[in-house]
């Protein structure tokens, strides 16, 4: 028999407000700021720091 690890309900919910937190403070921003940015320009971001983590991460 095995065990399965999970966390408490009350880990999860305390990310999902940081998490609403975060995202309401992103619409806010976004309202107040001109800058505009494309699909590509966020997503390549995105891809590129996650690469670099990755990277950084198989060579510890």
């Amino acid at each position: 028999m095995f065990m399965i690890r999970t966390k408490p309900v009350l880990d999860f919910k305390d990310k999902f407000a940081d998490i609403e937190d975060a995202l309401d403070a992103a619409d806010f921003d976004a309202k107040n700021n001109p800058t505009r940015y494309t699909h590509e320009e966020v997503f390549d971001s995105i891809r590129n720091k996650l690469k670099n983590l990755l990277s950084n991460h198989h060579l510890r």
